[in-house]
């Protein structure tokens, strides 16, 4: 529903904060002690997934481990 210009942007956050909360996971929650954080070579990482969710596309081939989404 967002216009096209604006998905990519969107997407990459959405992805990126997901990775985080992964890290958040993986220090046990500990927030305080360990920082969760993504280094600029990890959010790059990302674009290229992010940017083929926002294709049309995306919806008939997903990505390998992620389920077809029907509109």
């Amino acid at each position: 529903m967002l216009h096209p210009e604006s998905r990519l942007p969107v997407q990459a956050s959405l992805d990126c904060y997901s990775e985080i909360l992964t890290k958040i996971e993986e220090n046990g929650y500990d927030n305080l002690g360990k920082r969760a954080y993504l280094s600029k070579e990890e959010k790059l990482m990302t674009l290229p997934a992010s940017w083929y969710r926002t294709q049309d596309i995306s919806q008939f081939l997903p990505l390998w481990g992620e389920e077809k989404v029907i509109m």
